[in-house]
């Protein structure tokens, strides 16, 4: 095994770099979940309330991406 000097290492395979990633993913995972949350509450409830609770949060995601 070979020891990498820090600057030597890439964005992706850097300690900072791979949290990062992982936090973008979790983040992707989160907004899945939070989505079909939101189609199984459609089912139950008005379609307004689902345009209202989701809309912003996609624009939101948009926005940070």
């Amino acid at each position: 095994m070979v020891r990498v000097k820090p600057s030597q290492w890439s964005d992706e395979t850097s300690p900072e770099g791979m949290k990062e990633q992982m936090r973008i993913e979790s983040n992707a995972i989160f907004s899945g979940l939070r989505l079909v949350k939101c189609f199984i509450f459609i089912k139950n409830t008005h379609y307004l309330w689902f345009v209202m609770e989701v809309f912003p949060y996609l624009f939101r995601d948009a926005i940070l991406l």
